[in-house]
């Protein structure tokens, strides 16, 4: 797992929103959490940390863990959405296994004959996660509705004008 994640904030204006890019930012800033919280919970199991910590520690590791799952099914159910399996590989190798770009397209484009010293194909991968959060970005502000696990989540549109076609 990558110990230094970096996450893709550009793009963004002031004022503006974007949930699906947001909600799998979120999932992997909570897992990176999840894993120092097991990491320091570990370091505290052998050392002679008072009980207090311990237990603070633990409360915090289970509040991480629930976080963590409630947001990779999000997460999932949004990947699902993306048209390609390319698309839901990049993704699920970018935020849900935190790699970092050079390894997505060494997965992605690995076996091309010119991959030599990936750059291009790095470059590639970047221009795919593009517009892959772009054409996301667009179905949630069209539709507004994200189907997770045989719930949906509401945008505030629906919310405040449920009779509006």
């Amino acid at each position: 797992m990558n110990r230094n994640p970096i996450f893709v904030t550009t793009g963004r204006a002031a004022g503006h929103s974007y949930p699906a890019h947001e909600l799998l930012e979120s999932y992997a800033v909570t897992l990176y959490d999840l894993e120092v919280s097991r990491e320091r919970q570990l370091r505290d199991a052998t050392s002679s940390t008072e009980q207090a910590n311990r237990a603070r520690n633990a409360g915090r590791l289970q509040i991480l863990e629930e976080k963590e799952q409630d947001l990779r099914e999000k997460a999932e159910a949004l990947i699902l959405k993306c048209q390609t399996p390319d698309e839901r590989e990049m993704l699920r190798m970018r935020y849900l296994m935190l790699m970092d770009w050079a390894t997505i397209a060494r997965v992605l484009y690995g076996d091309e004959p010119d991959f030599y010293d990936g750059k291009v194909y790095r470059q590639r991968a970047l221009c795919l996660h593009q517009n892959t959060m772009v054409w996301l970005e667009k179905e949630l502000r069209t539709y507004g509705i994200l189907q997770i696990g045989g719930e949906y989540e509401l945008s505030l549109i629906h919310i405040s004008e449920p009779t509006r076609p």
